[in-house]
């Protein structure tokens, strides 16, 4: 006779406790795996619990702001019930830089007599000189704590400085002859 599928299974489970038995480090692995699985189904359901969850509360949220919304629309006359929700757009158009540049350099008559505008023009001649001195220092001081590249950088510096002082002197020595002659100056 052949033995049934209760009396093979058996058989089967038999053999396989005699073997975990033989071999306990086998029997812990297997014992780990389950426990393992157990684990990772018990955190995946917690996951998807929560994510429903929280899927419930955005619909509950949204449902109530598009109540307020709803609230806040009041149609017009002669329109129906459903308010008009088509986005306007509105276009900006800003100053450009230059644009706001050209108000500032724009000519400006003298609003001091030409006395005050003399003082203005040796205060400013005072503050370039000044500002050219406090640069050199600068580049020296930038000198003595880095000498990569030194004196070079140092010299392409100053030359810089030195050009910007001239077109400096240049324009306030226009200013001044504009202003000797009662021109409009900037």
């Amino acid at each position: 006779m052949n033995p049934g599928a209760a009396e093979q299974g058996a058989k089967v489970a038999t053999s396989f406790i005699d073997t975990m038995k033989a071999q306990p480090l086998a029997l812990a692995l297997v014992v780990m795996n389950m426990c393992l699985l157990a684990l990772f189904w018990f955190i995946f359901a917690k996951s998807a619990d929560l994510a429903h969850q929280r899927e419930q509360q955005m619909f509950v949220e949204q449902k109530d702001v598009r109540e307020l919304l709803a609230k806040c629309v009041v149609p017009q006359q002669g329109q129906g019930s459903f308010p008009n929700l088509t986005p306007t757009f509105i276009a900006v158009r800003g100053e450009t830089r230059e644009q706001k540049l050209e108000k500032v350099f724009e000519p400006q008559r003298p609003v001091l007599d030409i006395e005050g505008e003399r003082k203005i023009n040796t205060l400013l001649q005072t503050a370039l000189d000044e500002a050219l001195h406090d640069q050199i220092k600068h580049l020296f001081d930038i000198w003595l704590k880095d000498e990569t590249d030194q004196p070079r950088r140092a010299g392409v510096g100053a030359r810089a400085a030195v050009k910007a002082y001239r077109d400096a002197m240049r324009a306030l020595k226009e200013r001044e002859r504009k202003l000797e002659q009662g021109e409009t100056v900037q």
